[in-house]
């Protein structure tokens, strides 16, 4: 069993026993009619209970659940809902100075009315184009800027089409952006083969950091990412993007957060989204 198979295993289980009273999720397109166990039902409110329990209904009320969910934001296996459940908390309780911290910034106080979700690039955000969303954003006060690109069973980073749109925004915007990226992948082809890897790495520069953060198990992400630091980007900006994984972030918050709300938060998110060698 891979990966993906696992962790939808796992989130199956966990919907039955946290959630025996709610509907499954039904994969579209409604034809095949097929149940999913790892998804809420897709047409009533029941997808905001992919927000944990303890921060859900703060969650909900506040400025920062103003975004535009993604289509499968009812699926357990959501990465904005696993997002979320991380990092809200985080921006609450008055602890975003682990994360930085964590990157190795000790001395960088974040500023926390930056801290957002789904952050549009400040690059391709231009006329008539839907712009980059990152998952999580925030600045320092020394104005260093970090964008979080989140993954979980995502079997890729996404292409692009060699259409006409795509090529329309490309000669409009992405060429002239490519002062970072190698220049092997700076032509049209190559950039469409890597379009969301190198959509996010054109924000690297001085002060400014790409995060890609993924499960260490899943492997074609971590390809990927590996292949980015090392190939696609420039070695004088290599040292800026962190490729991170889920487990590393989550032990090191989990054990150095203060509050019994946040620990019990963070035992709750480890249950959800990290399958146990004896599932």
């Amino acid at each position: 069993m891979n990966f993906h198979e696992k962790v939808k295993k796992h989130l199956t289980t966990y919907k039955a026993d946290k959630y025996p009273s709610m509907k499954n999720g039904i994969w579209r397109p409604k034809s095949i009619n097929k149940e999913l166990g790892y998804a809420f039902s897709n047409y009533r409110e029941d997808y905001k209970f992919n927000i944990l329990e303890k921060y859900r209904d703060q969650f909900y009320n506040s400025e920062l659940s103003k975004i535009k969910k993604h289509i499968y934001f009812h699926h357990l296996n959501s990465s904005q809902a696993m997002c979320i459940n991380f990092f809200y908390p985080l921006i609450v309780e008055n602890q975003l100075h682990l994360l930085s911290e964590f990157l190795g910034f000790k001395n960088e106080k974040i500023e926390k009315k930056t801290a957002v979700f789904e952050k549009d690039s400040p690059i391709d955000s231009i006329g008539k184009y839907r712009p980059t969303n990152f998952d999580f954003y925030f600045k320092t006060e020394s104005g260093k800027e970090f964008y979080f690109e989140i993954k979980y069973t995502e079997g890729q980073f996404g292409k692009a089409k060699n259409d006409q749109d795509h090529i329309s925004k490309y000669e409009a915007v992405y060429k002239h952006n490519m002062q970072v990226i190698a220049n092997e992948y700076t032509n049209k082809d190559t950039f469409f083969s890597h379009y969301q890897i190198i959509r996010n790495l054109i924000h690297v520069g001085d002060d400014k950091y790409v995060v890609f953060l993924y499960p260490k198990e899943n492997k074609k992400i971590n390809q990927q990412a590996s292949k980015a630091k090392t190939n696609i980007l420039k070695e004088a900006y290599q040292a800026n993007l962190y490729n991170t994984y889920w487990e590393d972030i989550y032990n090191y918050i989990s054990t150095n957060l203060k509050g019994e709300a946040l620990k019990n938060q963070m035992i709750e998110f480890g249950e959800k989204y990290f399958v146990k060698a004896t599932d």
